[in-house]
């Protein structure tokens, strides 16, 4: 295939034309000319959490590389004829024919529907490497964007070490009853606040419990207020709630197993598990809480100042992420602002 490309090239170098190859391009969508305005479907559900985060992050950063989007409310059908599909955790086919092209963007912990049409898709669009595994093993035609969240860093709230954060929602799989459980056994650990929006959990002296839907300013003053967050997810479709307290400059615990261990690199603030489940196309891993009491012990002989120094290289290491997206993004489809 190399061979060919090149050849090509040569070829065209010599006839004085303009090729662009493949890997630039791959979804064949530059003219000679360059980038055009591109008009985009995309496809997901308005849930108030998660879909909606990505389909204003998503929508927001095509919108400044010049591009055009409408958003279509799945499972709705009424769509209008675009260049680009992109859908979100599910799809329908029949919205296929509304655009040239089709792309996907996956949450494989929700996905298990029309496996059969995933080669069908123009290109599958990875925000993490087990993403990009799971859909290689299905044929998929693969492509590595990554991804960002909101960035939720309030740099005139000063960070409080002491005080934990575990961000539940309404989500059964971000490993709060193995938190429970080493809280409820550990009454000398710090105070932890949980936010959840459904499961009630017993009191503690040492737990400050939300069980309500939470206002995103009241969200965001605890993200920031809160110096440690605790994130064992047992899976993860991109992980917003790890890459905001990121982006927060907080110090973050989570499972050390992908996608989790991809944003979180410090060897002291990964958790190992002890047992695994698949769920539909994922894979769930579920913490030890031996181990987590561990990493819970081990942080609590840092320093303020060692502490600090982990949360700014997570925002670091959230900005470089949030580059790298953007990157990916424009290479894949194009800018005409910067034209």
């Amino acid at each position: 295939m190399t061979r060919y490309i090149l050849a090509t090239i040569f070829v065209a170098s010599i006839l004085n034309l303009n090729i662009i190859a493949v890997e630039d391009d791959p979804l064949q969508i530059r003219s000679e000319s360059g980038w055009r305005s591109l008009s985009f479907n995309i496809i997901c559900s308005a849930n108030g959490v998660g879909q909606s985060k990505d389909f204003k992050i998503l929508s927001s950063e095509l919108q400044k590389l010049g591009h055009q989007v409408n958003h279509v409310n799945y499972p709705s059908l009424q769509a209008n004829p675009v260049d680009i599909n992109i859908f979100i955790e599910h799809f329908d086919p029949q919205l296929f024919p509304y655009a040239q092209k089709n792309c996907l963007i996956p949450n494989p912990e929700w996905y298990c529907n029309f496996l059969e049409y995933i080669p069908q898709f123009d290109l599958i669009l990875c925000r993490t490497h087990e993403i990009e595994r799971i859909f290689k093993e299905r044929e998929g035609h693969t492509y590595f964007i990554g991804f960002t969240s909101c960035d939720n860093l309030r740099p005139e709230i000063t960070k409080d070490y002491s005080q934990y954060f575990h961000l539940r929602g309404q989500s059964a799989a971000k490993g709060t009853d193995a938190i429970m459980k080493v809280w409820q056994e550990r009454p000398d650990f710090p105070m932890m606040t949980i936010t959840s929006h459904w499961k009630e959990y017993a009191p503690l002296h040492n737990l400050s419990l939300h069980q309500y839907i939470m206002s995103e300013q009241d969200l965001i003053l605890l993200q920031n207020i809160c110096g440690i967050h605790l994130l064992p997810s047992q899976t993860e479709g991109f992980g917003h709630s790890i890459s905001e307290a990121m982006s927060c400059g907080a110090v973050v615990l989570t499972t050390n197993a992908p996608p989790m261990n991809e944003f979180v690199v410090h060897p002291d603030c990964l958790i190992d598990y002890y047992c695994t489940m698949p769920q539909r196309l994922a894979i769930n891993y579920t913490v030890d809480p031996k181990k987590l009491e561990g990493c819970v012990e081990n942080l609590c002989t840092y320093s303020n100042e060692e502490l600090e120094i982990i949360g700014k290289e997570n925002r670091q290491r959230y900005l470089r992420n949030k580059e790298f997206f953007q990157e990916n993004l424009q290479q894949l489809f194009g800018s005409v602002t910067a034209q």
